[in-house]
């Protein structure tokens, strides 16, 4: 909602701008609400000076091509940068195996399951979770006519069902697992998705709305559930690894979920006209989040009480 009023009311720049003050205020409550780190046993693990200038700009250069995919004009651009960047991290790949623990970050972690498996839905999560928001604020805008502002404000049901479940996740996860939770709620993203598959520029706006409240139920619940199977029995010197890799995913699956839904509206825009892109576009929406939820069966399926850094990771 605040994006869409810095739209209607300021330049587009205050979209980026806003984050400037908003960190601010976070470093500062950090510094003064966080409890200090405890004191070193040992010598502080040095920084993996090669593993950060080979990750780090391949990250960037994946994450750029893929954004670029929605521009018509620079498709050379986006493959180009997706090839660099594939290279510079297939690169820390190697490099990071060779040095296991001692790495930017260690792979072999990825070969336990909890952790694998969590930092395959991290990416599902991202890809689910981005594509959607690509989709929906346009939807209301180019096929209902919609301005900034009210499309901003018809996305608010999906934000109160994702705050509403963020009140009662752990004890659902407590009480079902992980693996259980996760899969209903990608589940529960796509039936919720579906009625805009099949929506036209008539639907009505309070039946979108409600589905849209489902959908943020969903979506709120996904993220404690995934991050708990990632630190079940996780050594205490782990967890800063896992969410890091974790939420880089994430991040990856988020660019990769954008840049295909623009690719797919924009391509059938011009060959089946708008209101049928943007049905197949969200159809395709649901269709991932099925895929989600088969893959959420390689997680565990343990019942144990969510660690208290799941939930604040999340």
């Amino acid at each position: 909602m605040l994006g869409g009023i810095l739209l209607a009311l300021g330049d587009w720049r205050w979209v980026f701008l806003i984050n400037v003050p908003l960190c601010l205020v976070g470093i500062v409550a950090a510094w003064r609400v966080l409890p200090a780190d405890p004191e070193a046993t040992g010598p502080r693990p040095g920084l993996d000076a090669l593993g950060f200038a080979l990750l780090v700009p391949g990250i960037t250069a994946v994450v750029y091509g893929f954004s670029q995919f929605s521009e018509a004009q620079s498709p050379a651009l986006a493959w180009g940068a997706l090839a660099v960047g594939a290279l510079l991290v297939a690169g820390f790949v190697l490099w990071a195996l060779r040095r296991g623990e001692r790495a930017l970050i260690d792979l072999t972690l990825l070969a336990r399951r909890n952790i694998g498996s969590s930092t395959l839905m991290m990416f599902l999560l991202g890809v689910t979770l981005f594509g959607g928001m690509f989709l929906l604020p346009l939807y209301w805008q180019m096929e209902r006519g919609q301005g900034v502002l009210a499309a901003a404000l018809l996305l608010i049901p999906q934000g109160i069902g994702s705050l509403l479940t963020r009140l009662v996740i752990a004890r659902v996860v407590e009480r079902l697992g992980a693996r259980t939770t996760t899969m209903a709620s990608f589940l529960l993203v796509g039936v919720a998705t579906l009625p805009f598959a099949f929506a036209g520029e008539h639907t009505s706006e309070v039946l979108l709305g409600a589905t849209l409240l489902v959908r943020g139920l969903g979506l709120g619940a996904l993220m404690v559930p995934i991050m708990a199977n990632a630190f079940e029995q996780l050594e205490p010197e782990a967890v800063a690894q896992v969410s890091m890799q974790t939420r880089i995913m994430q991040q990856l699956g988020g660019a990769l979920g954008t840049a295909v839904a623009a690719v797919i509206l924009a391509a059938l825009t011009t060959s089946v006209g708008l209101e049928t892109a943007f049905r197949i576009s969200f159809a395709v929406s649901v269709a991932g989040c099925v895929i989600a939820a088969v893959a959420s069966l390689t997680m565990t399926s343990g019942t144990s009480r969510t660690p208290a850094h799941a939930s604040a990771a999340a």
